[in-house]
């Protein structure tokens, strides 16, 4: 079976990006699989040295008489928007769904301006596309209603935590404290910036416990959240800046050992559909505080503690408990790593051959 991947500049930096590159580097290992990765300019990055790779040219009709010559089976895209520019090229198509926001909250969209583009979009794309994998099944629920789409054509397969994210036997708080400069017991919050991740019930949940005289951190690891003016105004407005720690990107091996030191992994968000970070934390044995929407329940099962986005005396309050409680804290450690076995990068491959599988019966 010979599979095309469209791949682009984010492969492993974002959410869809993570799963790309996990999901290529576990293709690659099964014999009934020939992959080939597909891209307009070559990128930095040691995965390409294991698989066939193709440079195509960006105008559409150009890119696809350059990909005839390949015969594939199956072309996979990790957008759905992707599919317009190869309209003609005779393969089943199958397209990875990410998420709905533009759709749900358009106002919560990383780019609000773009919103429409991206329904308008999605919705033509729907005539070069033979299946859909959406990352949760509450995802899929929705793009089906969004677009019109039978369920019979959309698969749903999660994402899953790298195997560098699991619980550490040592503690790692010498190192932390000399790359990083945390030296009391903190609160971690892993995410790029943007209005979704509900930046204001952060904040406003940790003033809580500083307030109530809990002498900790909140670590913040993700790019962008020190220029953002309006979180800098937060900051300064809860009177929270000796406490709180900007990180920016920082390597996985550093994010695992912040996963497993962190006292509580605290993600208050308005939207998310399969969370990496989540998927992340639990791998690690950390206790998860977060939100009761979209797909965060299916997700966390019984592990997670979940609140209304906008209950920050509710979040207050059941972190006050983990810190409190070991018993209660062992407890959900022991949860959410239970609840972490249903996600693996093997299943999510298995299951997405099969469904490159159904397309060609």
């Amino acid at each position: 079976m010979r599979v095309g991947l469209l791949c682009s500049d984010y492969l492993g930096l974002t959410g869809p990006g993570v799963y790309l590159e996990n999901l290529i580097e576990h293709l690659i290992r099964e014999d009934e699989v020939e992959v080939y990765l597909i891209h307009f300019r070559r990128i930095d990055n040691p995965i390409f040295a294991k698989v066939n790779e193709i440079i195509i040219p960006r105008a559409s009709l150009l890119a696809e008489n350059c990909l005839k010559k390949y015969h594939f089976d199956i072309l996979h895209f990790n957008t759905m928007w992707d599919a317009l520019f190869f309209p003609l090229l005779k393969a089943k198509k199958v397209a990875t769904v990410h998420g709905d926001i533009q759709w749900a909250i358009p106002s919560l969209d990383y780019h609000v301006a773009r919103a429409p583009l991206k329904r308008l979009a999605e919705w033509i794309s729907r005539n070069f596309l033979d299946a859909y994998i959406a990352v949760s099944y509450d995802l899929r629920d929705r793009i089906s209603h969004y677009l019109h789409i039978p369920r019979s054509k959309i698969y749903v397969t999660y994402l899953a935590p790298r195997d560098i994210f699991r619980p550490l036997q040592t503690s790692g708080a010498d190192y932390l404290e000399r790359k990083y400069g945390i030296e009391k017991p903190f609160i971690l919050h892993v995410s790029n910036f943007g209005p979704k991740k509900n930046p204001e019930a952060i904040f406003k949940t940790f003033k809580i416990l500083i307030r109530d005289h809990f002498d900790l951190e909140l670590v913040i690891s993700g790019r962008e959240w020190e220029k953002e003016p309006k979180v800098k105004k937060l900051v300064a407005k809860l009177k929270l800046s000796s406490h709180v720690k900007f990180l920016n990107f920082i390597p996985t091996k550093d994010l695992a050992l912040l996963y497993s030191s962190a006292r509580v992994f605290f993600q208050p968000s308005f939207h998310e559909n399969c969370p990496q970070t989540l998927l992340e934390a639990m791998s690690c044995g950390t206790p998860v505080v977060t939100s009761a929407v979209y797909s965060i329940p299916e997700v966390t099962g019984n592990a997670g503690i979940l609140h209304d986005p906008t209950d920050c005396v509710g979040f207050a309050k059941s972190i006050k408990e983990i810190l409190t409680n070991e018993e209660y804290r062992k407890n959900l450690q022991e949860r959410v790593l239970e609840n972490a076995k249903r996600f693996s990068w093997e299943k999510t491959t298995r299951e997405t051959i099969n469904v490159y599988k159904s397309l060609l019966l």
